[in-house]
């Protein structure tokens, strides 16, 4: 049973790590369309 609280812990720290990632890769996207919007205005 041990083991498996662990595997369950693991994985949610995983999870936390992706949603970290996934908003980064968002605002990356959103801060790429507002300097590729300026660009083409230039």
């Amino acid at each position: 049973m041990r083991f498996h609280e662990e595997m369950q812990e693991q994985l949610k720290k995983f999870d936390n790590e992706l949603d970290r990632i996934r908003n980064e890769l968002d605002y990356l996207k959103s801060e790429d369309k507002r300097g590729y919007t300026i660009h083409l205005l230039m």
